[in-house]
């Protein structure tokens, strides 16, 4: 690959696995030299200066390692351009081939320019792609075109089982979008003393933004006497971070024994491919996957020693089962299934991960889910030597036990059974003290808060950074203390809904004190809302007696005038109030209903016994002492109506009213 006095350029996907490379080939005695935004940017700040390009025109290098941004660059071009690299460029390599299929469409663009390769450099050059886990198929054809293979190329196939690696697939158990990870406490012992006491473990997430919430959270599992160090322990490796803090990670990713100073490396794609990790004993795939390709690229970063033996971890969700399933009983999977093949679908880009899956990993997921061996059906698909036989090691093969969450003390009960809460009896809570889920959330978030200021006020301690207000009161636990939220009665039953809470023994009880003040303001609220409703029904009746049998036995009015200074709101009497700009203060509603309703038109057609057609008997407002007019007795609320035409007057002039049809008073 790199003969003395030649020259070979290296496409790598990642500038770790580039840097890395270029590292083991130097320990072997073969100079190289990788060229990536990282390392001319180390050169431009060194001193003296270096210009990478330039040494690598000398020849002095066999290797150079490259990304595929960096064949778009001018200083690439005029790179291949020069006359002793044409002379001495003998091949062009892409490493990690089917990273080009799988990230070349929408991820990183990048990749397609491999095709335009061919053409711009010398004819002599021999073009070589190397990949241990492209699919039979679509994705072997894809690379075949990318690299502008003749149909008389040379294909080596060899055997890419891992022989001393077992994959275990096991369901997501719990949530993965939030900022607590249940199914990976057991990563962490609980005793754990040292670093070296622990396997070492790396876990893949799908983006740098979950692989911060995972790191975050494990960090919160230490022990008092590690929290302190746990930037230390608790390593997250991506592509954003500082070049000194990926420098110390490469360092703590290949100590081994003793000299180990990390308990837990989680990364991104950038350890995906390529990446040697002396004693690393366990990877976890945590998150949706993308292809089977992936997966197999990600379990293959365990126990690169072959004397040794490891496991790979593959969480998978509900919905990925039930689309291995569905697939499985489609007339496609039953087509496939006879034939002992994988189905060239195609093999979706990372760039949506989730959306669809890969046919290759739906039947690793179907023959987990139906007890037969993961690897045989891996080696199906790879057409490896092992299609023929069980392997004996996998999670079908053996089972496996999974692990629940870490509980909080020994007579905490399990997290992951359900929680009884015996003192409740939701059927005795009337239905408008039921809260809606609208008070609900706004009693969830008030308790966030509460919670955020009620960590910030206690001593600092070296993890309090580490530790959100939502990390520190998680959203799982928020729901399991606003469930039946009213029927809380005592700090006894709403302890019980904090036994998976990690901070109860020393905070239960403040926040027990905080949730004292929001049942009490929420159960004042439903309260409250329910009298309106109680008001509302009383009106509505009212309404709908007048409606099916008129004002027939309606002799007595009993108004109720909310105590304010302010004229009624219809617009005749605002109008009234508006014009008259001089007066001193507002008229009450009596005297403005008699200054403007001309009594004709409420008492024609209607004599009164002594009052004649026309009169001018206007509402007045009672005296001390009662009338003699038993059709005017006197009421408690202050107003006395001898005609039945004022229900009429007061419902359009009125905006608010208590309304009460008594029998009728001879």
């Amino acid at each position: 690959m790199a003969r003395e006095g030649t020259m070979t350029i290296v496409v790598s996907p990642t500038n770790f696995l580039q840097q890395d490379m270029s590292s083991s080939i130097q320990k072997k005695g073969i100079t190289s030299m990788a060229i990536n935004s990282e390392t001319l940017t180390a050169a431009a700040l060194a001193s003296p200066k270096r210009d990478l390009w330039a040494e690598a025109k000398t020849g002095a290098c066999r290797l150079i390692l490259i990304g595929p941004e960096t064949m778009n660059s001018a200083a690439y071009q005029d790179f291949i351009a020069n006359k002793n690299v044409r002379s001495r460029l003998g091949q062009f390599t892409v490493d990690e081939l089917h990273a080009a299929d799988e990230w070349g469409v929408e991820f990183r663009k990048d990749f397609q320019d491999i095709s335009t390769m061919r053409a711009r450099l010398p004819e002599h050059t021999v073009f070589v792609g190397l990949s241990a886990t492209v699919e039979p198929g679509r994705q072997f054809q894809s690379c075949v075109n990318l690299m502008g293979f003749q149909p008389d190329f040379h294909l080596h196939k060899g055997d890419c089982e891992r022989h001393n690696v077992a994959m275990f697939i096991r369901p997501i158990k719990y949530t993965t979008s939030g900022l607590v990870f249940y199914d990976l406490d057991w990563v962490i012992p609980a005793d754990v003393r040292r670093a070296c006491d622990v396997p070492k473990r790396l876990i893949f997430v799908q983006t740098i933004e979950q692989g911060h919430r995972v790191v975050v959270y494990l960090r919160t599992l230490l022990p008092p006497h590690l929290r302190k160090d746990g930037v230390r322990l608790i390593r997250h490796h991506h592509s954003l971070a500082c070049p000194d803090c990926k420098a110390e990670g490469m360092d703590s990713l290949y100590k081994v024994g003793e000299d180990r100073d990390a308990l837990i490396h989680v990364a991104t794609d950038v350890l995906t491919v390529g990446v040697d990790i002396p004693g690393l004993t366990d990877v976890l795939l945590y998150g949706p996957i993308s292809s089977l390709s992936v997966a197999e690229q990600r379990a293959g970063r365990a126990v690169r020693e072959r004397w040794l033996s490891g496991h790979a971890y593959v969480y998978v969700s509900k919905a990925d089962m039930a689309a291995a399933l569905e697939y499985i009983n489609s007339d496609a999977g039953k087509k496939d299934a006879r034939k002992n093949t994988t189905v060239a679908a195609p093999i979706q880009s990372i760039a949506k991960p989730g959306n669809r899956t890969c046919t290759s990993l739906l039947l690793v997921f179907a023959a987990h889910t139906r007890n037969r061996c993961i690897t045989r059906q891996r080696n199906i698909i790879y057409d490896n030597p092992g299609k023929d036989k069980d392997c004996g090691r996998c999670s079908s093969c053996i089972g496996d036990t999974v692990p629940g969450p870490r509980a909080v003390d020994s007579t905490a009960p399990d997290a992951s059974a359900a929680v009884d809460f015996p003192d409740l009896d939701v059927e005795k809570v009337p239905g408008y003290m039921k809260p809606t889920a609208k008070d609900l959330k706004e009693v969830a978030e008030k308790l966030e808060k509460s919670a955020r200021l009620m960590r910030w006020s206690q001593a600092r301690t070296p993890d309090a950074l580490l530790i959100g207000g939502r990390v520190f009161l998680p959203p799982d636990i928020v729901s399991d203390i606003t469930r039946e939220f009213t029927m809380l009665m005592s700090e006894h039953v709403f302890r019980q809904r904090l036994c998976r809470w990690k901070h109860a023994e020393v905070y239960g009880t403040p926040l027990w004190n905080i949730m004292e003040r929001l049942l009490s303001d929420l159960r004042s609220v439903l309260i409250s809302r329910h009298e309106e409703v109680l008001e509302k029904q009383r009106g509505a009746r009212v309404h709908k007696y007048i409606v099916t049998h008129g004002l027939k036995g309606i002799t007595k009015i009993r108004l109720k005038v909310p105590p304010t200074t302010a004229s009624p709101s219809r617009d005749a009497l605002s109008a009234t109030v508006s014009n008259n700009a001089t007066a001193p203060a507002p008229k009450t509603p009596l005297e403005v209903i008699n200054a403007e309703i001309n009594p004709d038109h409420f008492y024609g057609g209607l004599p009164q016994k002594g009052k004649s057609r026309g009169s001018k008997h206007r509402l007045e407002e009672l005296d001390p002492e009662p009338p003699s007019t038993p059709a005017a007795k006197r009421h408690k609320s202050g107003v006395s109506v001898t005609a039945s035409c004022y229900l009429i007057m007061l419902m359009d002039y009125l905006g608010k009213g208590e309304y009460q049809s008594r029998k009728h008073e001879k």
